[in-house]
């Protein structure tokens, strides 16, 4: 009778932790399929990533952040460079904030945009752009745009899906 015990406390602590999984998972996750090549190699075309739906409302996203957005085309995917009061600008190539340059990207950006006379992101927003910037519409451009706080579905977290991928987003 021993052994049934044991078999049944090791099943109740495994149902227990898929039920706690579950539920932060339906309550402060979800996953997203990216479309696109404006993430890659990161995130690539038809990837699923999770998101970590409850990072930001305890605190605010920073620098590098990789996010889940919304937008009235659909959902987005970029990483933040910006933060809100902040001036971007990029020139030769390199991204300056409030002046001074920083060496996130390792390959010259070719394609300034309209931060090419540097631009301030309003509070409560976000500067984003992409980590393949050759192949992406950002807030470079007016017509992207910045992203607001409230528009943010939370942190790009895992890779799901394709299983050679699956991992934690850097």
């Amino acid at each position: 009778m021993d052994g049934y015990k044991k078999l049944i406390h090791i099943i109740s602590r495994v149902l227990c932790v898929a039920v706690i999984a579950v539920f932060f998972a339906h309550y402060f996750g979800r996953s997203v399929i990216f479309t696109g090549s404006s993430m890659a190699p990161v995130i690539k075309n038809t990837d699923v990533v999770l998101i970590n739906s409850l990072t930001y409302r305890l605190s605010s996203p920073d620098r590098y952040d990789c996010i889940a957005f919304t937008r009235d085309t659909g959902t987005g995917i970029k990483r933040i460079v910006g933060l809100p009061g902040e001036t971007v600008s990029i020139e030769d190539g390199y991204i300056y904030i409030n002046g001074v340059k920083t060496e996130y990207y390792k390959e010259p950006i070719s394609a300034a945009g309209d931060a090419v006379y540097g631009v301030t992101v309003p509070e409560g927003c976000y500067f984003v752009i992409g980590d393949s910037p050759s192949f992406s519409l950002d807030s470079r451009y007016n017509e992207f745009g910045f992203v607001s706080k409230n528009d943010i579905l939370g942190k790009v977290w895992f890779t799901i899906y394709p299983v050679r991928d699956l991992g934690p987003v850097k």
